[in-house]
């Protein structure tokens, strides 16, 4: 059974830190949150495992938290490593622990892909880490078409991503009644607010402008070698 939380731990999986959509999302959900009593703390977990201190001052912050939201980016369709580090952390030292079912967790997992199910497999290894650390897993949200955010406030973002605002509200309002994440939340969430195929195109249009900057646009085609091209040479 959930409870309602009032001390949030926001974990930003993203190695940009303050500069990525992880950051952005988390930090609006968190905020809602405050807004609703909920007082919250952030790390980077980029910044906790480079050394054994940081990696327990994050385990205490944990052991003080009753609701846990970890945002971060997909990687080929998962978690990246250092995510994965992170929850095999929290799971051992959970491990003698008898008080994590009062603990929530929520994760939110954003892609560069256009469409959000490219996240499901990233959001059911936390739904499965939670289970098996004994957390009340509260929901996961999947938004896909990050490079919108890009580390952006999404007050300044605008209304391509007023569905991804509108969701978090719902969530945060949700989550601060000691209830699981709604089933609309995760819909909007997952809703780009432009259609794909502008959100590809502003994509390959970015890609040009960077190319063109390091005067590699006529580079942009080149594929590796095969091995027998490589023996050829």
């Amino acid at each position: 059974m959930m409870q309602k939380p009032t001390n949030a731990l926001l974990l930003v999986g993203s190695p940009k830190e303050e500069n990525s959509t992880s950051n952005s999302l988390g930090t609006f959900l968190a905020e809602k949150l405050q807004e609703k009593g909920v007082s919250f703390k952030k790390i980077y977990i980029n910044r906790c495992l480079c050394s054994s201190e940081k990696a327990a001052s994050l385990l205490r912050l944990v052991d003080e938290s009753d609701l846990i939201i970890f945002a971060f980016p997909l990687y080929v369709d998962s978690l990246h490593s250092q995510v994965i580090k992170t929850l095999e952390l929290i799971a051992e030292h959970a491990k003698d622990k008898e008080d994590m079912a009062t603990k929530s967790f929520v994760a939110i997992s954003n892609s560069g892909f256009p469409k959000a199910n490219h996240n499901s497999i990233a959001l059911a290894v936390c739904r499965i880490f939670a289970k098996q650390v004994g957390f009340t897993w509260a929901g996961g949200l999947a938004m896909g078409g990050g490079g919108m955010i890009s580390g952006r406030p999404l007050a300044e973002v605008g209304g391509a991503i007023r569905n991804q605002i509108k969701a978090l509200e719902i969530a945060a309002d949700a989550v601060a009644k000691g209830e699981p994440i709604p089933e609309k939340a995760v819909s909007l969430m997952a809703k780009l607010g432009i259609p794909h195929w502008m959100y590809i195109w502003m994509g390959n249009r970015s890609w040009k402008k960077e190319a063109k900057q390091h005067i590699a646009i006529e580079k942009m085609c080149d594929q590796p070698c095969t091995r027998r091209e490589v023996l050829n040479l």
